[in-house]
């Protein structure tokens, strides 16, 4: 397994706080999603709390992006970072908010990530990640023009693509 996977497949009981972009542009389609967002470059800003809230214990961000692969699809890159640079932020002495971005955000509405998968191509390439947090289903799709989807239920993947990791476990197994 790329380690890359593993650090996505590594969110699950993790908090999503934010999705963040220098400029998003939004779609509120209610016949699908609750919000489509495109941008040229998103970030997650994930938090791990301590059982009673008082402070962080962990955090960071997912910078993510694309390229087109040897075969011209469009494959989704992520990269982990400790701050959201180059979105301009700044260090906070909150324990329970330790960096304020000053950027284009949005929270979900259920924060608390249940699952992870990614589908992509045979050859391994990854061309959208799915997280499922209580409430929401977020699908990040790698485009020229990349594409989040939020959705209250689970969006069709084309079927071209196949699941190439995943932290769901299967009824029965």
């Amino acid at each position: 397994m790329k380690k890359e996977w593993q650090s996505l497949m590594d969110l699950k009981g993790k908090d999503l706080t934010q999705i963040l972009g220098d400029r998003f542009n939004m779609i509120n389609d209610a016949n699908e999603f609750h919000y489509q967002i495109m941008n040229q470059q998103f970030y997650l800003y994930w938090i791990l709390p301590s059982d009673d809230w008082s402070h962080i214990i962990d955090y960071g961000f997912i910078k993510f992006g694309w390229e087109n692969n040897n075969d011209g699809d469009h494959i989704l890159l992520s990269n982990h970072q400790k701050t959201p640079g180059p979105l301009p932020y700044e260090l906070s002495d909150n324990p329970t908010w330790p960096i304020n971005v000053q950027a284009s955000s949005i929270s979900p509405k259920s924060r608390l990530i249940k699952n992870v998968t990614g589908y992509g191509y045979d050859n391994g390439d990854l061309f959208i990640l799915l997280i499922e947090t209580e409430e929401e289903y977020i699908s990040i799709v790698g485009n020229p023009v990349l594409l989040v989807q939020i959705a209250d239920h689970e969006t069709k993947t084309p079927e071209h693509l196949n699941v190439i990791f995943t932290t769901k476990v299967e009824e029965g197994t």
